[in-house]
């Protein structure tokens, strides 16, 4: 009686395997995750890096970064943050269709003289992609 338990115990196991093996096999289609901003996406930037030169002490400068979606979905910013207080990025809270271009500005207000190299970090949807990182860089000279 013991052995005829351990065999249909055995053949239960052997056959529930079997089917999800097979229906993981018959599943060939993309996952889906409800969000159709995931797809695969392609940004190209014009530059991501803005050179001042020399700039007041205290006025306030704003720098454009213009980039195109190069892909056949739609591209998303999900975060775009500056290093520090001084630098405030503003961008478009929507999707930045295939083929379409768009700007993220980036102002830059200092306080202390010197040089300076800030960042505004943009993160996407783009698959596989890092955050990419634009520098806006110059001089500060004083009043």
């Amino acid at each position: 009686m013991k052995s005829v338990l351990t065999l249909l115990a055995a053949l239960l196991l052997t056959s529930t395997a079997a089917s999800a093996q097979q229906a993981l096999a018959m599943n060939t289609s993309a996952p889906t995750s409800g969000n159709l901003f995931t797809a695969p996406a392609a940004i190209k930037w014009e530059k991501t890096i803005h050179q001042f030169g020399e700039i007041k002490q205290g006025v306030p400068v704003t720098a454009s970064f213009t980039f195109t979606n190069k892909s056949k979905a739609p591209v998303l910013l999900s975060d775009v943050h500056g290093s520090c207080g001084c630098t405030v990025p503003a961008w478009s809270k929507e999707p930045i269709l295939p083929g379409k271009s768009s700007v993220i500005t980036a102002t830059f207000n200092a306080a202390n003289p010197g040089v300076f190299n800030k960042t505004v970090t943009v993160t996407t949807n783009v698959d596989g992609a890092g955050p990419q990182v634009l520098s806006l860089q110059g001089t500060v000279v004083g009043k």
